[in-house]
């Protein structure tokens, strides 16, 4: 090889590489039956538990329910003034506020609604 074509064929060797690096990252990278899988499947049960954390912390008919009673200027959230509506939410106010915005959100006034049950 010349002087002259040395440098197209560089160029040609890395566009061809860089082409074929684009294709593969599009593809997934499906084993062969001697190959194996080295990735884990999810595991069901750790699933399934992340799903029932998921719909334990989401607030239910009942919790949006007091929502809707207590905030009457329906920005989503209870301040400690909206709070006084309830019975014994301002005492466990302080406890759910857990971002300390000063305001209840649904997942929030779910759990003072929980403490005031106990």
């Amino acid at each position: 090889m010349n002087m002259k074509t040395l440098p197209l064929a560089l160029s040609a060797l890395l566009l061809s590489g860089a082409s074929l690096l684009a294709v593969a990252a599009d593809e997934p990278i499906k084993p062969t039956a001697n190959q194996g899988t080295s990735m884990s499947q999810p595991d069901k049960a750790k699933s399934d538990q992340g799903t029932q954390a998921n719909e334990s912390t989401k607030p239910d008919k009942d919790v949006a329910a007091q929502m809707k009673a207590l905030d009457p200027d329906g920005d989503g959230t209870v301040d400690k003034a909206e709070a006084g509506k309830m019975k014994g939410l301002t005492e466990v106010f302080d406890v759910a506020d857990k971002n300390k915005d000063g305001k209840l959100d649904a997942g929030e006034l779910a759990m003072a609604i929980s403490k005031i049950k106990k």
